[in-house]
């Protein structure tokens, strides 16, 4: 019986005919410029022993205060109910936590103690307090016009300068040590 080999021929040829045609080719996208690790001369201006970023990864930030230009209280990021904002840095990233979504973005150093946050992403769930949203708002506009961050030690307090002159003062806590 040739019919078997004739007929799947046939299927076969019409299952060809009815697939889709294959894609035209995506163009390879150029290489974004990669952008290169701070250089040791642009860690943040620290005063005591800890002369370099390392400072800034090995410690959980907590929010003790937040001042406008013109000195007044910030009140929506200091009485968010819950937990305290607060802020963890890696090596490139930083991120804010006890919001209600998730925001972070990477980070360098232009100068000394100039900082530049970029690519800030955040969720965009609704919160179930609008006092929650109103910090969100704000912390997300302060960290995005970023532009001065030093640390005082041995105190451990980091100071956050927006463009506009706001003042985000953090203490930090001590991460257990990684192993």
């Amino acid at each position: 019986m040739r019919l078997r080999p004739a007929l799947a021929l046939g299927i076969a040829l019409l299952l060809a005919a009815c697939a889709k045609p294959a894609p035209e080719p995506v163009p390879a996208a150029k290489p974004a410029a990669e952008t290169p690790p701070p250089a040791p001369s642009s860690m943040p201006r620290v005063s005591g022993p800890a002369q370099d970023s390392t400072v800034l990864q090995t410690h959980i930030w907590r929010l003790v205060d937040a001042r406008d230009s013109e000195g007044r209280r910030i009140a929506s990021v200091l009485d968010k109910p819950g937990l305290k904002l607060s802020m963890q840095f890696d090596k490139y990233r930083l991120r804010i936590d006890n919001a209600c979504n998730h925001i972070g973005g990477d980070y360098r150093y232009v100068l000394v103690d100039q900082l530049e946050v970029l690519d800030v992403q955040q969720t965009l769930a609704a919160c179930s307090d609008t006092r929650l949203m109103a910090a969100e708002r704000d912390i997300t506009r302060m960290i995005t016009s970023a532009s001065m961050l030093s640390v005082e030690q041995p105190a451990l307090r980091m100071r956050l300068t927006t463009l506009d002159g706001d003042q985000l003062w953090f203490q930090g806590i001590a991460l257990p040590s990684r192993r």
